[in-house]
C-alpha cells in the first residue's frame, strides 16, 4: 500500500530542528470539537509551523487556544470579506455540518480547506483564489494534495501556483521553519 506521507516526507524533507512540532492534539481535539486528520497530525508533529516555497504557509494550531478563533477570523478576512466570494463556495464555515475548515494560505490569498464531512481521514480539500472566481474542490488527503504540488503534478500548475515553487532543485522547494 501507497504511504503518501512517507512519500511527501521523502520528497519536501522536514526542517533539520522544527518549531512548534509538540503540539498536544487531544487538547486541541476538545477545543474545536473535531479531531483533524492523521496526515496532517503527522506532518506538523515531524515539520511543525513551515512555509513552503517562501509563500505556501500550512497553518498550524499554535497557539491552542487561538486555533478556532484564527481560523474564523481568516474566513471571515478572506473569503467572507470579498463580496461573491462564497456565490462559487456551497460551504459554510466550520462548525457548521460539511463547514470548512482552512488548512493551507498563500501570500496572495489563496486557500485550501477541509471540508469537514465524514471521516477526518477522509476529508475533501477546496482550493479557493482569485476573490472567489477559482474554486476547485479535491477528493484527496491533506498529504495526497501537497505531494502533488511538489510533484508538480497538480492541476493548479501553471495558472494558480508558479512552477518555481517545486522545481526541482529550486531554492524555493523547501519546508522552511516559519517564524511567528
Amino acid at each position: 500500500m501507497r504511504n503518501v506521507t512517507h512519500e511527501l516526507f521523502l520528497t519536501l524533507p522536514p526542517p533539520v530542528k522544527p518549531v512548534g512540532d509538540d503540539v498536544d492534539w487531544s487538547v486541541l481535539t476538545e477545543k474545536i470539537g473535531t479531531r483533524l486528520p492523521a496526515d496532517y497530525r503527522d506532518f506538523i508533529d515531524a515539520y511543525g509551523k513551515v512555509v513552503i516555497g517562501n509563500t505556501m504557509w500550512i497553518l498550524h494550531p499554535d497557539p491552542i487556544d487561538s486555533y478556532a478563533s484564527d481560523m474564523a477570523f481568516l474566513l471571515e478576512s478572506v473569503i467572507d470579506s470579498v463580496k461573491g466570494g462564497r456565490q462559487n463556495l456551497n460551504h459554510k464555515n466550520y462548525p457548521a455540518p460539511s463547514g470548512i475548515l482552512p488548512v493551507i494560505q498563500t501570500d496572495n490569498n489563496q486557500l485550501v480547506c477541509w471540508i469537514t464531512s465524514g471521516d477526518p481521514d477522509q476529508w475533501p480539500l477546496v482550493y479557493w483564489a482569485n476573490w472567489g472566481l477559482t474554486v476547485k474542490r479535491y477528493e484527496m488527503t491533506f498529504s495526497e494534495f501537497l505531494l502533488d504540488l511538489v510533484n508538480m503534478t497538480s492541476d493548479l500548475f501553471p495558472t494558480d501556483m508558479p512552477e518555481s515553487w517545486f522545481e526541482p532543485g529550486s531554492p524555493y522547494r523547501v519546508a522552511r521553519v516559519a517564524r511567528a
